[in-house]
């Protein structure tokens, strides 16, 4: 009855110790703690643990049946699983016994949630420190609390058990203290984790962070930051700074904490500053601190600045960028701000007439702050603050002109009249689709040209194609939308209107007949070189009624192309401007826009 098995038999019985009961593990920092239940098995004298494909093992001696726990220590953050067996002297072992454990470090302890604290009360030598509940928080056990002790000038460390919100330090000292939060991933974990540590600072008077005190090379717009009074939280703060100590420019701070003035200060110039709080009858002041500035490395808020400069005509025909929703930061010598103005530029003068009389030009750029970064936009429910207030609200973009030219007139030359005689791109920090005109009767220009950056062909929608259209077609050239969407024709009151701007020198490139011996182009159809013109139903906005020089252009769908009365008319402005006479014949010679556009 042997023989089934006999081969089985020759090295003699396998013998089994037994194995391991009820193992558990606990992580801890970089290691794994292990228990099991007492060994009764007593020819068990060592235990094994192998790890990581049996490639790692560990080997503890068993004395005594209270042996009953193992570290594995040494060990990368991760999860493991765990092999175990038990050994004799004579070399025999247990069966495996399988469990998962898992280390903590670095990772675990950076997700790790810092308490917030609700408000810090200050009375003398008094501090009260309410904290944010933490309820429902896993593993968090107590905050730890370290301050300088009034009494000894010596370190102190308060643990908070998790459940108390409130802790009342009666020796405290200083101007901070420092805490953070404490976890034990499981009950009998043998390591503590620790989450961030955070400083919190308690000054009876405002406590300057940055400049520090003695500071060189500050930048000229030098981002102030200091800690609030803990006496008066919910003051009115106000930074000052001075050259001289006697004569201080103060500037209110709408956050508390932090201040970026829009002025920017003098390169290489030695400051001091302060910072005052005042609530009611009660002012707490910081002491003086210094510091000196280093190179100047950004445009000021309201800074004009001369791109080119014109070369031809006795007056400057001027043309002026500026931006809406850009920050401070965004002002920064060859930062967002210029690499906008500089595309928006060269996109300007690289259709005709533009480009073929740009040495008649003058072309500047003013920086503009914004307190917040983008545009708003009320249809999406976007409200921001932004310098010119420009607002989009569906297919229609506004803003503040008034805001607009007070900062166009920082420009050398500019006044009121002079606004007349220019048009202004405001380039608004937002990529979405679309652009606007605001041209009054004084002929006085903004065109709104949003940063919307489409590759596709097909309409115009992209940033540089609309500062063509907006900025070289509506605002300095005067003329009238070409398009022709809505059916029937001009009210009376639309053509008084239109008859009335046509008296101001605008919109001269549409037509309200289509006799080609009358019609304002006349004097392009048939002529040799000008295959393009001729007479076209449809502009201004209506499908009948009125007339348009040619079948399309920028005026008409925004290709960056001019047709030739447009271009004329133009022409025609910037001699007015640059007080030189206008010469049909001179325009001719110059006018090199007659071949088909492509």
């Amino acid at each position: 009855m042997d023989k089934t098995y006999a081969e089985f038999l020759e090295s003699g019985p396998i013998i089994y110790n037994a194995k391991l009961d009820s193992i558990k593990t606990y992580p801890g920092r970089n290691r794994i703690l292990v228990t099991w239940k007492p060994i009764t098995d007593p020819r068990v004298t060592k235990v094994k643990v192998f790890w990581s494909d049996n490639k790692e093992s560990l080997e503890m001696p068993v004395t005594s049946s209270q042996d009953t726990t193992l570290l594995i220590e040494g060990l990368s953050e991760g999860n493991y699983t765990l092999n175990f067996h038990t050994y004799d002297n004579a070399g025999n072992h247990s069966m495996k016994v399988e469990v998962l454990g898992r280390a903590l470090g670095e990772a675990y302890e950076q997700r790790l949630s810092l308490r917030n604290i609700n408000s810090i009360g200050l009375e003398n030598s008094v501090a009260t420190i309410k904290l944010r509940s933490m309820e429902g928080v896993e593993e968090y056990i107590y905050e730890e609390i370290t301050y300088t002790s009034s009494t000894d000038q010596e370190e102190k460390i308060i643990t908070l058990p998790g459940d108390i919100s409130e802790v009342v330090i009666a020796d405290y000292t200083g101007e901070e203290f420092t805490h953070r939060s404490v976890y034990r991933p499981s009950e009998f974990s043998p390591d503590l984790f620790y989450s961030a540590t955070q400083t919190e600072y308690t000054p009876s008077n405002p406590l300057q962070v940055y400049p520090e005190d003695g500071m060189t090379g500050v930048s000229c717009a030098p981002e102030f930051r200091w800690h609030n009074s803990v006496l008066l939280p919910d003051g009115a703060y106000r930074v000052e700074y001075s050259t001289d100590q006697s004569n201080w420019t103060s500037v209110p701070a709408v956050n508390k904490g932090i201040l970026i003035p829009k002025n920017i200060l003098n390169p290489h110039t030695h400051y001091y500053w302060r910072v005052s709080a005042t609530k009611g009858g009660e002012t707490r002041q910081s002491t003086i601190r210094h510091f000196t500035t280093g190179e100047k490395t950004l445009y000021a808020d309201g800074e004009a600045v001369r791109v080119q400069s014109h070369t031809t005509g006795l007056n400057p025909v001027r043309i002026a960028f500026t931006g809406d929703g850009f920050q401070q930061i965004d002002h920064n010598y060859n930062g967002l701000f210029d690499r906008y103005i500089e595309e928006a530029v060269e996109a300007f003068f690289s259709v005709e007439p533009y480009k073929s009389y740009r040495e008649y030009f003058e072309v500047w750029k003013v920086a503009a702050y914004s307190d917040d970064y983008g545009i708003s936009e009320s249809d999406r429910s976007i409200r921001l603050n932004t310098v010119f207030e420009s607002n989009f609200n569906g297919n229609t973009i506004t803003c503040k002109p008034e805001n607009v030219y007070q900062y166009v007139k920082n420009i050398p030359g500019v006044d009121d009249a002079a606004l007349s005689d220019m048009a202004t791109v405001v380039i608004l920090n937002k990529k979405r689709v679309g652009g606007a005109s605001h041209v009054t009767n004084d002929r006085r220009s903004i065109a709104l040209v949003p940063v919307y950056k489409n590759s596709a062909s097909g309409l115009y929608t992209d940033f540089t194609d609309v500062v063509i259209r907006q900025g070289g077609g509506f605002s300095f050239g005067l003329l009238a939308d070409e398009t022709s969407t809505a059916t029937g024709t001009l009210s009376a009151s639309e053509e008084n209107q239109l008859r009335a701007a046509w008296e101001e020198g605008r919109l001269l490139n549409v037509d309200l007949t289509s006799d080609p011996n009358q019609v304002r182009w006349a004097h392009f159809i048939g002529r040799s070189g000008y295959i393009r013109p001729n007479i076209y139903e449809g502009a201004y906005g209506y499908k009948s009624g009125i007339y348009r020089s040619e079948e399309t252009s920028s005026m008409v769908n925004g290709i960056n192309y001019f047709n030739a009365i447009s271009r004329e008319l133009i022409v025609k402005r910037i001699m007015s401007i640059a007080g030189e006479p206008y010469s049909f014949d001179k325009f001719l010679e110059k006018d090199v826009a007659r071949t088909p556009y492509q």
